[in-house]
């Protein structure tokens, strides 16, 4: 349990710089739930006999500013940049203990040292976070390859990365492992990770979904636009579908965009059809309300006229 816990406060890094996670409207924990969370870390630190007493308070310090940080994102707290240079100032003055701590075999340790390496912007951390890779806990992976998209080295080798991406069962190692992808990939040079990324599309976490999607767009490869189209311009979850439309924006694809949402909102299934008429709105900047009927009449008179109206804009 405390395993998932710890990646559950890391993984918001993703939601931080690629929106895979929608903002919470319900009210952060309450202090009394974090103490005892923290409480638990505390007593498997110190059971672990591996740390002295000073070591395991510093890295309880450290999950605790982390769970500050986790909610401060996503309550719109007012202090996540004050909570993030914190974490960015601590981390490098205990880089070399987290490094060591990193390196080890002690699993509480090992989780909480790989998740803030990343704030450290040191890339001396990379080798030990790629070997952690290999390590067996999903915590310490997706952890691990959070902080190597954080650290964001575009000369990282990410052979492994994509690897588990499109092999490990974990969601949330797949989901932290896009991440770091998209991080790292840069225009015109995938890295060897373009296939991987649309099968991505077709991955059953929106995460990993949302991931492939900025990547592919930050590559910037025009063949992409075809499986977007066909996979997530009108995907369920509206974070993915607003980045598809940024994305063939990005790739200047817009025929036939329209068109397949026009026959999307015809569709039998409700997550597709109220997302596809959502997304409509979005991109052509009028109102139809959901009459099908309505949508399609436009689409036929409008069509020519749109497409040269998008091309001029261009």
């Amino acid at each position: 349990m405390t395993g998932r816990i710890l990646v559950i406060y890391v993984i918001a890094a993703l939601a931080l710089l690629c929106g895979c996670k929608g903002k919470s409207d319900v009210n952060p924990p309450q202090d009394s739930q974090q103490k005892t969370l923290l409480s638990q870390i505390s007593d498997k630190l110190k059971a672990s006999r591996v740390y002295t007493s000073k070591q395991t308070a510093l890295l309880v310090d450290f999950e605790s500013l982390k769970m500050d940080w986790k909610n401060a994102f996503d309550y719109s707290g007012q202090d996540l940049r004050t909570i993030e240079e914190d974490l960015r100032t601590k981390t490098n003055e205990n880089f070399d203990f987290l490094l060591t701590v990193a390196k080890g075999s002690e699993p509480v340790g090992k989780k909480i040292a790989s998740a803030v390496l990343g704030f450290s912007n040191n890339k001396n951390a990379l080798p030990v976070l790629l070997n952690n890779l290999y390590f067996p806990s999903n915590t310490v992976k997706a952890n691990s390859a959070i902080s190597i998209g954080m650290l964001a080295d575009k000369d990282t080798s990410i052979s492994l990365l994509v690897d588990l991406m499109a092999k490990d069962p974990d969601a949330d190692v797949r989901n932290s492992c896009a991440f770091a992808i998209y991080k790292i990939v840069q225009p015109g040079n995938d890295k060897g990770s373009y296939e991987t990324l649309i099968k991505g599309l077709d991955d059953p976490d929106e995460g990993v979904r949302n991931q492939s999607v900025r990547a592919l767009m930050k590559i910037g490869k025009k063949e992409a636009a075809e499986h977007l189209i066909k996979k997530t311009l009108s995907d369920p979850v509206p974070t993915v579908s607003d980045n598809t439309i940024l994305a063939l924006q990005t790739l200047e694809c817009y025929d036939p965009v329209v068109e397949i949402l026009v026959t999307n909102i015809e569709s039998g299934d409700f997550k597709i059809r109220a997302n596809s008429l959502r997304v409509l709105k979005l991109l052509t900047k009028i109102d139809l309300g959901d009459d099908q009927i309505a949508w399609r009449k436009w689409w036929d008179h409008n069509k020519e006229q749109f497409l040269k109206e998008k091309e001029r804009v261009q």
